[in-house]
């Protein structure tokens, strides 16, 4: 198998899985505008507290589950083994989800004094609850998808939710004016309407199955992955808790907006990762080629993602202008800090896989849980010092840290771990390239929206030709490749 080929078929796999979930993001952006114009900061940032309290909640549910279904599943060789294994994770997510929705019925009251400090807010954490449930129960059928990389349905799918999304949050918020309530309905029902196309595309793997053996390796395997979650989630969100508890739900509305928006990256983030996992176990038995071949897909993520975060700087100011109604007061800054958190928790996957050869995969919670906590006192003391500019940039530094960790680990045990070869020398440059375009353009001024987009489409260009003149010949002929491949497949669906 050509490194060329591999590295196409990761690309192509990637496209496919973002574009996929680029169509949900693309709802909530389109929600921007409509949210902060009916719903205040304080609304908005109570929306946030619940979406970051359902992230928590969702490994939990879930039994951590979606990162257990992918090891069990690949352990078997034939389809028929594998649906065997989805259908036994369905029997236990679906014991899980009655017994959260019945625990979440009559506690929620209870919940929503916990987290808000006060009980006003009951209502709306049950809906989230429901909608935590309820995507739970869609998790194993989105993943057999990817993993016999149905791109196709993952999409329509997608596609469904998202226009639900889009309708259910203008009509409950902006016409039905139901406030907190009209957004978390709106998120329940999108899920509902989700776990109804995923069953209709998936109807050989909707069965529920009861076989001991698989179900007490998927629990053992997926209890191993809750910690990890939730370490990410304080990673990933710590400071927006910390920014609620020190500067109240009208500071954290302003912030989520900006969040949301640098969050849109993570969607392709989270897709290289997805196409990422089975790409790397491939190689589980072949690591004389695997040294190599691994550390090539650094040097495209760096380039390629890297060039998507600068963007995210360059475009922050039109993208504010767009999506956020006037009256709102949100930082452009934050939304380029956030989408360079995404492109480092990338990197801690790229450099997962040693441990997973060596079956250590546990080491990586482990620095996950020491990056957690580093991350938890440096955005205390940022936030303290710069407020919302110092939640973003801690939360992009946290994960610098856990990555640093991680990688410095493998490093120094050569005889234990797989030592990839990663090109540093192009990840430097590439880093150093993309942080003077990102510090240019965030120079603060007030310019009107026109200018602002002038300034940003001369940045692209910059930042396209310097990617581009990053990469070798050969590998911008491999780009060329994948978009080419990816254009005549969508022409033809």
């Amino acid at each position: 198998m050509s490194s060329e080929f591999t590295v196409r078929s990761l690309g192509l796999a990637t496209i496919g899985y973002a574009l996929g979930s680029a169509l949900a993001r693309i709802a909530t952006l389109l929600l921007l505008p409509v949210y902060t114009a009916f719903l205040s900061a304080a609304e908005i940032g109570v929306v946030a507290t619940l979406q970051i309290f359902s992230t928590m909640m969702t490994p939990i549910v879930t039994v951590g589950i979606g990162s257990a279904l992918g090891v069990c599943y690949f352990s078997y060789a034939t389809d028929q083994e594998r649906d065997r294994v989805v259908g036994n994770a369905n029997g236990v997510i679906v014991i899980a989800a009655a017994l959260f929705v019945l625990i979440g019925s009559l506690a929620h009251e209870a919940i929503g004094a916990l987290i808000f400090r006060d009980a006003t807010h009951g209502y709306p954490v049950l809906l989230a609850l429901l909608s935590v449930a309820v995507g739970a129960l869609s998790t194993p059928l989105a993943l057999r998808l990817q993993f016999r990389r149905s791109v196709t349905g993952y999409i329509i799918v997608s596609l469904l939710g998202a226009v639900f999304a889009l309708l259910l949050g203008i009509v409950l918020v902006a016409v039905a004016d139901r406030g907190v309530a009209g957004a978390m309905e709106a998120q329940l029902l999108s899920q509902l309407v989700g776990l109804g196309g995923f069953i209709a595309v998936s109807r050989n793997a909707i069965a529920v199955r009861v076989d001991l053996t698989i179900t007490r390796e998927l629990i053992r395997v997926g209890l191993t992955f809750i910690p990890s979650f939730l370490f990410l989630l304080v990673l990933q969100q710590g400071g927006q808790y910390l920014l609620m508890h020190l500067h109240g739900l009208q500071a954290l509305g302003a912030y989520s907006v900006a969040y949301s928006l640098g969050l849109a990256l993570s969607v392709a983030v989270a897709a290289f990762t997805a196409a990422w996992m089975p790409h790397f176990h491939s190689y589980a038995n072949r690591h004389e080629v695997a040294r190599e071949e691994l550390g090539r897909p650094m040097m495209w993520f760096v380039v390629g993602f890297g060039a998507l975060a600068t963007l995210a700087f360059v475009w922050s100011r039109p993208a504010l202008c767009v999506f956020v109604a006037e009256s709102f007061s949100v930082n452009p800054l934050i939304l380029g800090l956030t989408a360079t958190a995404q492109v480092l928790i990338g990197t801690f996957t790229i450099f997962l896989p040693p441990l997973y050869f060596a079956r250590k995969a546990w080491v990586g919670t482990v620095i996950q849980g020491v990056g957690a906590s580093c991350s938890l006192a440096i955005a205390w003391g940022m936030i303290l010092a710069w407020e919302d500019e110092g939640a973003a940039a801690a939360h992009g530094i946290g994960m610098l840290v856990t990555s640093g960790l991680l990688l410095t680990w493998i490093r120094r045990a050569p005889g234990r771990y797989l030592q990839v070869a990663y090109p540093w020398s192009r990840i430097v440059l590439a880093t150093a390239t993309y942080a003077a375009v990102a510090g240019l353009v965030s120079v603060g001024r007030s310019l009107p929206c026109s200018i602002e987009w002038a300034i940003s489409v001369l940045a692209t260009i910059v930042t396209a030709v310097a990617a581009l003149w990053m990469l070798p010949a050969n590998e911008r002929q491999t780009v060329r490749g994948i978009v080419a491949s990816a254009v005549a497949r969508l022409r033809v669906r």
